[in-house]
């Protein structure tokens, strides 16, 4: 028997209209693309040359405001949570009903997955061997 090794050169091409499809698609995404970081760019002046200074002023001056406030009275501050508002700052999220709710589908979730994991019916030659 005669061993024949030849070598074949197999050139794999785009037809053209495939390739100017694609040259035409990436020239649009990179026009698209080209004036986000110019739009982006700040060109106007800040209000201020020292932001920091700036920032730091308007909280002094919330923070003076909200101790000259008088305070709530203990009934007043009472009855402001027995009333049930899901004000954030009253207490956390998992505090509220949202969040009880949250933690009961999460705790739902991971108990059926343990529950799935242990109870699992697809039974492989791959997994008899571990």
């Amino acid at each position: 028997m005669a061993n024949f090794k030849e070598a074949h050169l197999v050139k794999v091409t785009l037809p053209r209209r495939h390739s100017a499809f694609f040259r035409a698609v990436l020239l649009t995404a990179v026009a698209a693309l080209l004036p986000l970081p110019l739009s982006a760019a700040d060109n106007g002046t800040s209000a201020s040359a020292h932001p920091l200074k700036t920032a730091i002023a308007k909280y002094a001056a919330r923070e003076a405001a909200a101790t000259t406030t008088p305070a709530r009275t203990a009934p007043a501050a009472r009855a402001a949570r027995q009333t049930g508002t899901n004000d954030p700052r009253t207490g956390g999220f998992f505090h509220s009903s949202a969040g009880m709710a949250c933690i009961a589908v999460v705790a739902a979730g991971a108990a059926y997955a343990v529950y799935s994991a242990s109870h699992d019916r697809i039974h492989s030659v791959a997994r008899k061997n571990q």
